[in-house]
């Protein structure tokens, strides 16, 4: 991918976030007057994509099974962008603690992992998606699944559209360290992890 093009992406998703935090309460209550149950349906299948039980194992796993000759290494960069969008993500999580749209909390877990600010699907989808596109360069297919998977988020109320614009710009940071600077490998190598 472009480098150029990428932090562009990921600087308009993150000033955009910054700006529509004014907005996030207008955006959510406009979302709910398009609410309707056939949509819902397809909406939570696009948010599960994201998820971090449901959607991004299934990829790597996908990735695992289908992949004859780089299996290896586009797993480990899946997983790495997995695990460091964990920590990012849970980590502002814990700081902000912002509730959802609809007031609350939802899923399992604690209150703090599980606050709107910022969208952990959001950054998921756009890092292994960004990831997936790397490796398969079919930018329309994979970069659609990500705006999609963010969409549904904001659709179904459970984040501010911010959320997901920040949780977007967080995604495409990570995947660009990750995966196009290497950055975790030359910091293993420069720690003499590894080889």
């Amino acid at each position: 991918m472009n480098k150029k093009i990428l932090l562009a992406a990921a600087w308009l998703f993150l000033l955009a976030g910054i700006a529509s935090l004014a907005i996030d309460k207008q955006v959510s209550v406009l979302m709910s007057s398009f609410r309707n149950p056939l949509l819902d349906i397809a909406m939570i299948a696009i948010t599960n994509i994201g998820s971090m039980t449901t959607g991004l194992p299934l990829l790597v796993l996908l990735v695992l099974m289908f992949e004859k000759k780089r299996k290896k290494e586009i797993a480990w960069r899946m997983i790495l962008v997995i695990i460091i969008n964990i920590i990012v993500v849970f980590v502002i999580k814990l700081v902000v603690n912002r509730n959802r749209p609809d007031g609350g909390v939802t899923g399992f877990g604690t209150e703090k992992f599980l606050s709107s600010f910022p969208s952990g699907h959001a950054a998921f989808a756009f890092s292994l998606m960004s990831t997936l596109e790397y490796y398969y360069s079919k930018p329309l297919v994979f970069f659609t699944t990500a705006l999609l998977v963010s969409f549904s988020r904001v659709y179904l109320q459970l984040h501010y559209l911010s959320d997901v614009l920040i949780g977007s710009s967080i995604g495409l940071v990570v995947y660009w360290y990750v995966v196009e600077e290497k950055v975790i490998d030359k910091t293993a190598k420069s720690l003499k992890i590894i080889k």
